[in-house]
């Protein structure tokens, strides 16, 4: 296996691990409504999914065209995306299977706290791989981003 695919299949683990196929997204109907209602963190998850999927994406085209992928960029990028995912998928589980209220409450109320950092890191990660990217197809003198 090249080096250069390991973003590409940390990525797709994510990508598969976070996909709208597992239980995490979720649609419910509610009785004698006519409507289905998403669970807010489904909404809030999609929008970070999108763009891993998009990341994923741009790592497999990295890999395809070039021999090498910048390791050091790769890790900080994982650093910066890492933390969201794990506290997006991670909540539903701490809401839907602790009994414990108030210990849901304060486990919330913590996160709430962190959670505008950890969006701002998340979107820094995704600047640095795009600007890593960009620089990346610039420099073979590419025009077209995928073939």
């Amino acid at each position: 296996m090249k080096r250069s695919m390991i973003p590409f299949l940390t990525y797709l683990v994510l990508v598969i691990v976070t996909s709208p196929l597992t239980p995490y997204f979720s649609l419910s109907e509610v009785p004698g409504w006519h409507t289905d209602a998403m669970s807010p963190f489904s909404l809030l998850a999609l929008v970070n999914w999108v763009p891993l999927l998009l990341v994923m994406l741009g790592y497999w085209h990295l890999s395809k065209r070039f021999n090498q992928v910048n390791m050091k960029l790769f890790g900080l990028h994982l650093l910066l995306t890492l933390p969201l995912m794990v506290v997006d998928y991670f909540s539903v589980l701490i809401i839907e299977c602790v009994d414990d209220y108030k210990a849901t409450l304060k486990s919330l109320f913590l996160m709430a706290q962190f959670y505008p950092w950890l969006v701002l890191a998340f979107w820094a990660g995704q600047a640095v791989f795009g600007i890593y990217y960009w620089g990346r197809v610039k420099e073979k003198g590419e025009n077209r981003t995928f073939s």
